[in-house]
């Protein structure tokens, strides 16, 4: 069978989702976060973070902490979630992350086609490689480092 190019498409839900799931890793360290702490510091409208969040608990990837201190925590430690798994579970099992149609029956195969099809999927297979290989501690050192990169050197004017 002869695959298509490789689309890794993920909705504003899905992105949100690995977003805040990021921000409670990077701004927890421990503690329960406000979910409408999350949505005011990423922008994200805090009805549907309210709806991805209720999805990720279900998912097992957060948990609820009720009464003073509460929000949400991650439920898995920050190392173990891989963003692959993370993609698969909240696009479901109705569409995989990523889409490789197959070529259309009863077509010739050229060389040309098979070499297109071939590098194709060798693309889709190392997409998928890269996704399991980054996990959300992953993404909190980067935003650590972005952070660090954007903060104001000490003596520098800051207005």
């Amino acid at each position: 069978m002869v695959a298509s190019p490789a689309v890794l498409r993920l909705t504003e839900k899905e992105r949100y989702g690995i977003v805040a799931l990021v921000d409670v890793a990077l701004h927890g360290e421990g503690r329960a976060v406000l979910l409408r702490e999350v949505a005011a510091r990423q922008s994200i409208p805090l009805p549907f973070l309210e709806r991805i969040a209720g999805e990720l608990r279900k998912l097992g990837y957060l948990q609820a902490k009720r009464g003073p201190g509460g929000g949400v925590v991650l439920a898995r430690d920050a190392r173990e979630v891989r963003l692959g798994e993370l993609c698969l579970a909240l696009v479901g099992p109705k569409e995989p992350v990523l889409i490789v149609p197959p070529a259309p029956e009863g077509l010739p195969g050229t060389s040309a086609s098979a070499a297109v099809a071939e590098t194709f999927g060798l693309l889709e297979r190392s997409l998928r490689r890269q996704l399991d290989g980054v996990s959300i501690e992953d993404l909190v050192r980067a935003a650590r480092r972005i952070e660090e990169a954007s903060a104001p050197a000490d003596g520098d004017f800051v207005i």
